[in-house]
């Protein structure tokens, strides 16, 4: 990409435009230029700027992959599978909040925040009632069990927080996908004069993720198969069931076989390199084989302090994670990133646009993973 060249068109054309898009929201809310319409962004108009926000927030866009391991974890990008961990363990709540999917350890570190005193709300993702997802700001507990649970479809949730921003700087958690947390740290770290992000002291929470669905098209699907129904939250249950389960606010659930539901896979998902959400404070997943259980990998100073609290107060307890469920966890993220690597590759100079060494693409390459979705 040209030093010169319009954020607009880039982003436009070589993202959105192009199956990119990671539907995070990182660009939306910023301008009159980039906005949502039923489950998509819209651009009315075309914007000239060199250097706009919306292109360098973006997790799909130029980075330098190096710089921004250097400013969360300290370190180089090494381009490990599952990224850098301080710790990892099996988690759950000790008395798991109503309505919470397998071990409650999300919706537990987001009471926790809602009580501190150093956070101003968190940053989740609320579907229920609405036609498409969205990111709404939650300020107290009483919020909390009518936004738990996965969506697993693209929520342009950071939109919600370049509004709440613009009238409140405090610092807040964040819960996303790892997109969506990559985002965060570009926002945290891009020096311009209009980012309201820089330098915010929030905490990152992300989710695994191998893939999410496009909002519209899988919208569409579910208008076609359950009409006006009113859905309460989906949920993939881990292997062998091979199946996407849909519960809905009468108590029932159906089952459709996951093959039919992967069509509505965002295309920009198999270009990300990251199943685990490695640019967060703390990454929580479910584990596999343990039901009711999570699987925690804490990468920051920050995210240990906080997590460790959590556990010497009794709010969560701990296991350790069995080599078996670990290697199998490395294995997956390895096989994705290896993937996402093989496809930008096709499409893109991986060393100029992710800032990618040579030896770190090799790395990854020869990671040891055996494919699969």
């Amino acid at each position: 990409m040209s030093k010169k060249e319009a954020s607009f068109r880039v982003l436009t054309e070589e993202i959105i435009n192009n199956g990119q898009c990671a539907s995070c929201g990182a660009c939306v809310g910023l301008c009159p230029y980039l906005t949502l319409y039923q489950g998509a962004i819209v651009f009315p108009d075309a914007c000239a700027l060199e250097r706009g926000r919306c292109l360098h927030y973006c997790p799909k866009g130029p980075l330098d992959l190096n710089e921004l391991a250097r400013q969360a974890w300290k370190t180089p990008y090494e381009g490990l599978p599952a990224g850098p961990m301080r710790k990892i363990v099996m988690a759950r709540a000790k008395t798991p909040p109503e309505g919470v999917q397998y071990g409650g350890v999300v919706s537990t570190l987001i009471l926790t925040i809602l009580k501190e005193k150093g956070f101003n709300g968190t940053l989740l993702t609320q579907w229920k009632g609405r036609d498409y997802p969205a990111g709404i700001i939650v300020r107290n507990s009483e919020e909390i069990a009518i936004h738990t649970g996965v969506h697993y479809a693209g929520a342009y949730s950071l939109a919600a927080l370049n509004g709440h921003r613009k009238s409140d700087p405090g610092p807040i958690a964040v819960v996303g996908l790892p997109c969506q947390i990559l985002a965060m740290r570009r926002m945290h770290t891009f020096d311009h004069p209009e980012n309201l992000h820089y330098g915010a002291d929030d905490l990152l929470i992300g989710l695994f993720c191998t893939w999410a669905l496009s909002p519209r098209p899988f919208h569409a699907e579910m208008k076609r198969r359950f009409g006006d129904r009113e859905i309460l939250r989906y949920d993939i249950p881990p292997p062998p069931a091979n199946r996407f389960d849909v519960f809905f606010t009468d108590g029932k659930k159906v089952e459709i076989p996951l093959e039919d539901i992967r069509p509505f896979i965002n295309p920009g998902c198999h270009t990300c390199l990251d199943m685990t959400a490695e640019f967060a404070d703390i990454s929580v997943g479910a584990a596999e084989g343990f039901p009711g259980w999570n699987t925690v990998i804490v990468r920051t100073e920050r995210g240990a302090a906080f997590f460790d609290r959590l556990v010497e107060t009794g709010k969560l307890e701990t296991q350790d994670l069995p080599e078996t469920s670990l290697a199998h966890l490395i294995e997956a993220a390895a096989a994705k990133k290896k993937r996402a690597l093989k496809t930008l590759s096709e499409k893109k100079d991986v060393t100029d646009w992710l800032g990618l060494s040579p030896q770190v693409q090799e790395s990854i390459m020869n990671s040891n993973s055996t494919g699969g979705s």
